[in-house]
């Protein structure tokens, strides 16, 4: 009896032992990926991006999405074409005044150059010699004496009235003068002009200026700073790029262009719609030189605008005060015939300028969409994921001046599990995008060879 009660003992113990064991090993197991989850995932994110040129259309049709996605988290590439450099412009001195005219400078010209007239025109005067005169035959003096001569057919021009020979030969002084030089004003980037800050003591208020001139094209290859304990996304320096030779290689390619090669570092998150993306553009904005000829426009038309007002105050000067341009041109149109063009010219008066070029101030990339990287569990293992949604434009129309004014907005949404250090390729008869995550192990805080690395 002694005997069996033991063995049941150790049969009982060994049950309760093998059920501790599983319970220990659910218990680690399901607390690995909240473990994993708290660790700080980070990675070096490569992309290279190129395009196809054909020599002959495509027989395969895309369809065109009228939508661009915009919901991206991070726009690093945007902020290296265009950075914020109000920080800096705050140290900018403000450019000298020194070649611009005092005001007594401005009147005293002018009284030499009226001066110098009078003078011309005093000097004009002497050397002119009064028009002979023939005098009139005397019928007076003789009654009786028969005229027999013929009268002359010389009409003799009435003498010209000292105000009219002032006025010619101030003329004739200003036609003789040398043309004006053409004045060109260059916007300095070494300095501010008054008309940019309002500058106290204690501070400096920028105004809503932007001396970066507008890029035609992104940057192929934007780099940024190897800040190695960064809590944000950043882009990385051209030593942290590997597929150098890989993109020399595809620029060699014929038909093949590369739009863009960059590197950056973020923190990778677990699950899809926790997932921060990140802006990709490349290639060119089309909307650049549409932008810069609207520009011209608007000048030339403002100019032009301008001279049409001064012709305007011209003409009213010679009206009578009783005569009132307003209502004559308001009877006019009244009494006139209508108009068949009434309602487009309208319509064209309506149109504000600056609602014409909104569509035109934003960029337009030949490549736009988010790209995003995630993480997800599968199998309890960890794998990256690589979420793409990107739209590449192809000209489909041409105005006069050779610039696109219309596209074909083709997608390439693709999802797909990677695996870092392996390079990826995400093909379209268009264009392809070439990938490679590699893992990021941070240093540690108290690690002294960070130097002033850290950002």
């Amino acid at each position: 009896m002694k005997r069996q009660f033991v063995r049941k003992i150790r049969a009982l113990t060994q049950r309760i032992s093998a059920v501790t064991y599983i319970c220990g090993a659910v218990v680690v197991g399901m607390s690995l990926p909240v473990a994993a989850q708290q660790q700080d995932w980070w990675f070096d994110i490569e992309v290279i991006v190129f395009e196809r040129q054909h020599d002959t259309p495509l027989a395969e049709q895309f369809d065109s999405e009228s939508e661009t996605p915009s919901g991206y988290a991070y726009d690093l590439l945007s902020r290296a074409l265009y950075p914020d450099v109000r920080s800096v412009l705050r140290t900018f001195p403000i450019c000298p005044n020194d070649e611009l005219p005092s005001v007594e400078a401005i009147i005293e010209e002018y009284r030499a150059f009226i001066a110098s007239q009078q003078a011309a025109t005093d000097d004009t005067l002497t050397q002119e010699t009064p028009e002979e005169v023939t005098p009139l035959p005397n019928l007076v003096e003789d009654e009786d004496v028969e005229n027999t001569e013929e009268p002359s057919e010389t009409v003799l021009a009435p003498p010209l009235s000292p105000l009219t020979r002032l006025i010619e030969a101030q003329q004739a002084y200003i036609d003789k003068l040398p043309p004006l030089a053409e004045v060109t004003w260059q916007r300095p980037y070494d300095c501010l002009t008054p008309s940019d800050v309002l500058a106290t003591d204690h501070f400096v208020f920028l105004n809503n200026i932007d001396l970066l001139p507008r890029a035609n094209q992104m940057l192929q290859s934007p780099t940024g700073a190897n800040w190695q304990r960064s809590y944000q996304p950043h882009l990385l320096d051209d030593d942290q790029r590997l597929l150098q030779e890989f993109a020399d290689d595809i620029q060699r390619q014929r038909n093949q262009r590369v739009l863009l090669h960059t590197a950056w570092r973020q923190e990778v998150l677990f699950g899809r719609d926790v997932a921060q993306s990140m802006r990709l553009i490349a290639g060119q904005d089309y909307n650049a030189p549409l932008y810069q000829r609207w520009e011209l426009e608007q000048q030339l038309a403002e100019l032009e605008r301008q001279q049409e007002q001064e012709q305007n105050r011209s003409a009213n000067t010679e009206t009578t005060q009783d005569e009132d341009p307003f209502f004559t041109d308001l009877f006019a149109a009244i009494n006139g015939p209508v108009n068949p063009n009434i309602v487009d010219e309208i319509l064209a008066e309506q149109t504000d300028p600056v609602a014409q070029a909104v569509h035109l101030i934003k960029p337009l990339w030949q490549l736009d969409g988010e790209f995003k990287v995630f993480l997800q569990y599968i199998g309890g293992v960890p794998y990256l994921h690589v979420d793409n949604d990107l739209r590449f434009r192809r000209p489909s129309q041409y105005n006069d001046f050779g610039e696109a004014v219309a596209f074909d907005n083709i997608e390439m949404k693709q999802l797909r599990r990677v695996i870092s250090q392996q390079i990826h390729y995400f093909d379209h008869p268009l264009f392809g995008v070439i990938v490679q995550i590699r893992r990021y192990q941070r240093p540690s805080l108290l690690d002294d060879s960070l130097g002033e690395t850290n950002e």
